[in-house]
């Protein structure tokens, strides 16, 4: 079965660089594991058959170019604890590429820019850090990495690049995929709080996964509104198909939304589109579709407090398959496994068999 996987990557990487758009949609899934894994390890198991490639968010980048497994606390170290063998378990029996994250977040500190700087501008620190991400790779019988470095200074924009056209080639060598998420945007450079940082072009060129973060155009502290409208999520995903081989490319599709205090207070909650329903019936609410954005929302009233809550379900994911489609994108990354509703999962299965026509 290993063998049957390797040459499935294999046929991923050699289509990768051919670049053609994909005759399937691609369905990859963001897996966490050190927070709501039991619904995430749930919905991979259920979906399997549905799922292409899964990337479990597994590990921590640190300062000298090593890598640290991602568990409830900082260790170091690669071994990302008893979710691995359970996770490799479903891959193999289902053909799932195995693709981890690896990132620049930092526990109590959020993503480091001057930890990236510090390895991509150095050689001695570039060369340890791809040498040690291969052989992470191959050691643990990986199919690939995914490299998830966000925020990063608008300086380090070409040593970026060049780590990653480095990291590729050293992955390449060993037939393993490489893939990589980066901020959305309609225009480069971009801004300099992480886009400016993410040379489409040059990133397009040498990785074989090119997955678009199309989420939180409102974000959980700036003022309430649609996550991912379609038409903000279609402006990208033409940027993106303008610099970027087609059959790269995999647009972000989230599965939750936020529950906003007021509409410019900077202050929400989390919620899953799996419970957004429930809680508007509760609540007492109604839900409302936006015509312009095509996301959900409803409004409710906690003491003083107005409370707004715009969400992704699946009555989004069709228009936005659409597009993909148009396009001619090879597919989408959901945001993530585990928050989705249960009709999300039917939507992709008829989208994928219509692909094959």
């Amino acid at each position: 079965m290993r063998n049957s996987l390797r040459c499935l990557v294999s046929l991923i990487v050699a289509a990768a660089a051919a670049a053609p758009a994909s005759p399937r949609l691609i369905v990859s899934g963001w897996l966490p594991t050190t927070w709501d894994y039991e619904n995430s390890l749930k919905s991979l198991v259920e979906n399997a058959a549905i799922i292409s490639a899964v990337s479990p968010v597994w590990y921590w980048v640190r300062a000298d170019g090593s890598v640290a497994a991602r568990l409830p606390q900082w260790k170091s170290g690669p071994d990302p604890g008893p979710c691995e063998p359970e996770i490799k378990a479903v891959c193999a029996k289902y053909r799932i590429a195995l693709v981890p994250l690896i990132s620049n977040s930092v526990p109590g500190k959020g993503f480091d820019a001057d930890m990236v700087a510090g390895i991509v501008n150095s050689d001695a620190v570039r060369f340890e850090h791809v040498r040690t991400l291969t052989e992470l790779v191959v050691g643990r019988g990986y199919d690939g990495i995914e490299i998830d470095y966000e925020c990063l200074h608008g300086r380090d924009r070409d040593a970026f690049s060049r780590f990653m056209t480095e990291l590729a080639a050293s992955l390449h060598k060993k037939g393993k995929v490489l893939a990589i998420a980066v901020h959305p945007k309609i225009a480069e450079p971009g801004d300099d709080w992480g886009p400016m940082a993410h040379d489409y072009a040059a990133l397009g060129a040498v990785v074989d996964r090119f997955r678009v973060m199309t989420y939180d155009h409102h974000w959980a502290s700036g003022p309430a509104g649609p996550v991912a409208s379609l038409a903000w999520f279609t402006q990208v995903l033409e940027f993106t198909a303008a610099r970027v081989p087609k059959g790269k490319i995999e647009m972000g599709i989230p599965t939750y939304g936020y529950d906003w205090t007021g509409s410019k207070t900077g202050k929400s909650a989390d919620v899953d589109a799996r419970d957004a329903a429930a809680m508007a019936q509760r609540l007492g609410a109604t839900v409302f579709r936006d015509s312009e954005s095509g996301s959900p929302h409803f409004s409710y009233r906690k003491n003083t407090d107005e409370h707004q809550v715009w969400y992704e379900d699946a009555g989004c994911l069709p228009a936005k398959l659409a597009a993909v489609r148009k396009a001619g994108a090879a597919g989408i990354a959901v945001w993530r496994l585990g928050s989705e509703e249960s009709g999300f999962w039917k939507l992709l299965a008829e989208a994928r068999r219509d692909r094959r026509r």
